[in-house]
């Protein structure tokens, strides 16, 4: 693992150490009072509530964090001699999805009108959805990198693809125009985000897959189509966990993402040892 990649790594591990701890304390700036005040309504979203207003949502963003957090952990201490770009940058990767938490106040605000039209906190609605846009893109954009070297990139490559990745997820979280509170404040599911950057994860998503599905033809291996199904499982539960916001959905999510992480971890490692 060389230095550039081991930095990344610890500067990640920082953020999804920071971002678990706001989670876990209820402690996200304004936030956390909005969990007293959401009340059962006739939004459709009230179907989320179980006991107390929102507590639903916290657990299940602690679990989604949490899990990421822990495999990213797992996969660093397993393969931190490894010199497999695919291996460092799933781990790069999952690191980054603990930032999926960020979503969290992003739905609290939108079941609460008053917050999310709060002069105190609608200033940093649009921050923290392009922060959450910026570490969804990196991830996924990472996870499509990671197929290249399959289809014969030279390992020098891999600091460079990290950079391209940090620019490129950077640039379009950070300039493309968007509205946050105002599509939150209509429908708080990612799905109704349109544009240059929702279009963009699907792109890459879909190409990601498929790079494996080349690797597999290219390498004359059939064990490169596991890797593409690991994705697909993992990419449909990051859509159905961010997108649809309703207990069932977010159970299935957790499970789809679950699942594919670990069919694509066994698989890479296993392409690798044997290679």
């Amino acid at each position: 693992m060389n230095p550039v990649i081991r930095t990344v790594i610890s500067v990640l591990l920082f953020f999804s150490l920071a971002c678990m701890l706001l989670l876990t304390a209820g402690i996200l700036p304004g936030f956390e009072q909005s969990l007293l005040s959401l009340l059962p309504g006739s939004d459709p979203l009230s179907a989320i509530q179980i006991g107390h207003p929102g507590s639903f949502l916290h657990i299940m963003y602690i679990l989604f964090s949490s899990l990421s957090l822990f495999s990213g952990i797992l996969l660093f201490l397993a393969f931190k001699k490894t010199t497999s770009p695919e291996i460092l940058y799933l781990i790069i990767a999952v690191l980054s999805l603990t930032m999926i938490g960020l979503r969290y106040p992003l739905l609290l605000a939108a079941l609460n009108p008053d917050l999310l039209l709060s002069s105190r906190l609608s200033g940093h609605i649009d921050l923290i959805t392009r922060l959450f846009f910026f570490f969804y893109m990196f991830s996924i954009s990472l996870l499509f990198l990671g197929g290249m070297f399959s289809n014969g990139i030279p390992l020098l490559k891999q600091n460079m693809f990290i950079l391209v990745s940090f620019f490129a997820s950077s640039t379009l979280a950070m300039l493309v125009p968007l509205n946050a509170v105002e599509i939150l404040a209509g429908n708080p599911a990612l799905l109704s985000f349109s544009g240059i950057l929702v279009s963009s994860i699907r792109i890459i998503e879909l190409f990601a897959c498929l790079n494996y599905l080349i690797a597999a033809k290219r390498n004359n291996n059939t064990q490169y189509i596991l890797p593409a199904v690991g994705l697909l499982l993992l990419f449909v539960g990051l859509e159905v966990f961010t997108s649809l916001p309703y207990p069932l959905f977010m159970v299935v999510g957790l499970i789809l993402y679950g699942s594919g992480l670990l069919i694509f971890t066994n698989r890479i490692y296993t392409i690798n040892l044997w290679n």
